[in-house]
């Protein structure tokens, strides 16, 4: 009592000058007028209603621990921390930054509710700590916040003695942590957690591990002990490097997702939206479909209806028949994107399964339900499923698209049967009239029919014209000249083959095409092939062409070589053509009528026309008729005494003339007895007397007397004749 008289004493002596009151109590007092002041504590102004307001400036931590009964309003400034530790407290943001340094701010204490601020770059423990109590975030942003800590989220930590957790049309977005991007919910046996999401959005956050945008662990023995309540919200973006891209739950978890979205999420090896190890989710009126890998990973997940959901979702327990179970992408939905309302969120886009998918008066789509946004529901003849309710306002004419269902060819020809239908479509207000949208067939050829359809709605009317040309006629192709063949019916060029090309309808590529051949063969075919302008095509194929390029070969051979001089002989062309034929083959005649080398030309013609010549070489010789006795013919060795005389004879076929030797012959050299071999070279040999060569008419014979030495007694030597004609002729002799 003496101090509160103290006190009173005090205000009353500021209030007439005696001293000043702190700054912190004269804020407050400026900000706080009517109710009578009972109490001043620390310059915060305590009303008769037991609530403290309490003007924050800019820069000074928020709350500083037995905070009951406290109202903070803050400026639309930055602010370094926040601590709440007391009962009924409220933070009024009007538009604050709270930039926190090492630690996260954080709350005890219980029925705390924080408004219209935003938590932004906490770079250690994330964005905000909740201890105990009931916590209520209105209109609260929480982003770009990173933990380093497993134990802590990116955004939001709530730890085991939290009695409830409620988001009311806020944002937790862009946060980083281990485990639990956006949020990491821990509850125990003691302490059950409710955590209820309304209205709100939680996007593009980012776990190491498992749950991108919300990690819930229950304690794993008592059922109950966290409850999820997920309605009319946004989870999107969220990616987990492990499990649960969207939402992970661990332990007795129990989770409900009403009229909300769940789509984008990605997770780097299952439950790309959602991964559940708790007790299971129950989804109502609500779309999970396009996130990565797969929507849902949970054996509890029980579909009460009128969902959109990919399959996986719907494994274990069947989906009901008001649920569309779609592709990945089949929701068919905008981007996240700011659609109205406080949060971001994804707009079904025309033709989405989800538009007005929930009948008109069934739970969920009466009156006075809104969207996450606060639009109404519903907007149309049903509600839309998921977080969003796409507003119809009909400024549009309906959307005309023709099916035109046949073969198209080239250049916009069909060349099948054609039919045409229409789909006519105004997602905002019905079709009041329509004309010439009926299906229609084109069967004949046509150089193009003209099909429209018109259609009225609200929005106005849209007209679209199809036009359809037809063409299942092939083009006509006609040969028309080939290079010609000569009488043998070959050709020894390239051979062109010519054709005309006709059409009716589309009229054709080329009024003509060719054909070149180029290679060697017989009966060969050449094809040409005309194609009208709507692709289809005719071929012609004329046969029976024969090529042959290559002259014929020739080898001629003379026989014998060498002839005799003034002898015969015979030439042979050997002439050869693989492809057409010979069609001749002749020789020039042999010239025996002097010594020498000589060539003889041999032509040859194939039936393509083609010819070549060619020469042989040979040979006119003496018609040497081998030695006469006494002298034996080589091999033999021939004994007679060294220092004697030899009689050589040989015949020519006649009297040759004595000029018949070539320049030193004859000779002799010495050679081996037994191999014969020579040991030395040639020597000329000396006649026996003065005279030399000689012919004897009387015989026909040659007669040249050798006059040996005494000295090669004991030795061999060989005899040798070299002809004027460059033949050589030997005999051995032994010596004794």
């Amino acid at each position: 009592m003496k101090r509160r008289i103290i006190i009173a004493l005090l205000l009353l002596s500021a209030s007439i000058g005696f001293g000043a009151l702190t700054e912190r109590a004269a804020l407050a007092r400026r900000a706080v007028p009517g109710p009578v002041v009972t109490n001043l504590n620390n310059g915060a102004i305590t009303l008769a209603s037991q609530q403290t307001f309490v003007d924050v400036p800019c820069g000074q931590q928020v709350g500083q621990g037995g905070d009951s009964n406290t109202t903070y309003r803050l400026q639309p400034c930055t602010y370094p921390f926040i601590y709440i530790a007391g009962t009924n407290v409220v933070v009024e943001g009007n538009g604050a930054l709270i930039a926190p340094g090492d630690g996260a701010p954080t709350i005890f204490g219980g029925n705390v509710t924080l408004r219209d601020l935003r938590i932004s770059g906490g770079p250690q423990q994330g964005g905000l700590r909740l201890a105990s109590g009931n916590v209520t975030l209105e209109r609260v942003v929480i982003s770009g916040n990173t933990s380093a800590d497993s134990l802590f989220g990116g955004g939001i930590t709530s730890v085991e003695n939290l009695q409830s957790l409620t988001l009311i049309d806020s944002a937790i977005s862009d946060n980083v942590a281990p485990h639990g991007g956006g949020m990491r919910v821990r509850a125990n046996q003691h302490s059950p957690q409710i955590i209820r999401i309304v209205r709100s959005t939680i996007s593009n956050n980012r776990s190491g591990s498992t749950g991108g945008g919300l990690y819930v662990i229950g304690d794993s023995n008592v059922d109950g002990s966290a409850t999820i309540e997920i309605v009319s919200s946004t989870i999107s973006g969220n990616v987990a490097d492990t499990y649960g891209g969207g939402v992970q739950t661990d332990g007795y978890t129990a989770v409900s997702v009403t009229d909300s979205t769940i789509t984008a999420n990605r997770a780097g090896f299952g439950g790309g939206g959602i991964h559940d190890n708790g007790r299971g989710f129950n989804v109502r009126r609500s779309i999970i479909a396009g996130n990565t890998p797969g929507g849902c990973f949970s054996d509890f997940l029980i579909d009460y209806g009128y969902n959109v959901v990919t399959a996986d979702c719907v494994s274990v327990a069947p989906a009901q028949p008001t649920t569309r179970v779609v592709a990945s992408n089949g929701a068919l939905l905008g981007p996240l994107a700011d659609n109205g309302g406080p949060t971001q969120t994804h707009l079904p886009l025309a033709g989405s399964p989800a538009l007005d998918l929930i009948p008109s008066g069934s739970a969920g789509c009466t009156a006075g339900a809104i969207d996450q946004r606060g639009i109404s529901r519903p907007q149309a003849s049903g509600c839309d499923c998921g977080s969003v309710e796409k507003e119809v306002t009909d400024s549009t004419p309906p959307t005309i698209t023709p099916s035109v269902v046949g073969t198209l060819g080239a250049n916009g020809w069909y060349t099948s049967d054609v039919s045409i239908n229409w789909s006519v479509v105004d997602d905002e207000s019905p079709i009041s009239a329509q004309t010439g949208c009926a299906s229609s067939a084109v069967s004949s050829d046509t150089a193009g029919i003209t099909f429209t359809c018109s259609a009225t709605s609200d929005g106005g009317t849209s007209t679209q014209s199809v036009t359809i040309k037809r063409d299942a006629t092939n083009p006509n192709v006609t040969f028309a000249s080939r290079t010609a063949a000569n009488g043998n019916g070959w050709n020894n060029t390239n051979v062109v083959v010519n054709w005309q090309c006709s059409d009716a309808t589309a009229g054709v590529v080329s009024a003509s095409v060719s054909q070149t051949l180029t290679g060697e063969g017989a009966n060969q075919s050449a094809t040409g092939t005309c194609a009208d302008r709507a692709g289809n095509a005719a071929s012609n194929t004329r046969t029976g062409i024969n090529i042959d390029k290559t002259v014929p070969t020739l080898a001629p051979v003379v026989s014998p070589n060498p002839l005799p001089l003034n002898g015969t002989g015979t030439v042979t062309s050997n002439a050869a053509d693989a492809l057409s034929g010979l069609a001749s083959a002749s020789c020039g005649p042999l010239n025996t009528s002097s010594i020498g080398g000589k060539t003889v030309t041999c032509t040859a013609s194939d039936r393509a026309g083609n010819s070549a010549s060619a020469s042989a070489s040979y040979q006119v010789g003496y018609a040497f008729t081998g030695f006469f006795a006494p002298v034996v013919n080589a091999p033999a060795l021939n004994s007679v005494g060294g220092g004697t005389s030899v009689s050589i004879k040989f015949g020519l076929g006649g009297n040759q003339g004595l000029n018949i030797l070539a320049a030193n012959f004859p000779a002799s050299r010495p050679i081996n007895c037994a191999t014969l071999a020579p040991l030395g070279g040639y020597q000329p040999t000396s006649p026996s007397g003065r005279s030399g060569l000689q012919y004897d008419a009387t015989t026909n014979r040659y007669n040249y007397t050798w006059k040996t030495e005494k000295a090669w007694a004991g030795t061999c030597r060989q005899f040798s004749l070299t002809l004027f004609d460059g033949a050589t002729y030997s005999a051995n002799f032994q010596f004794k």
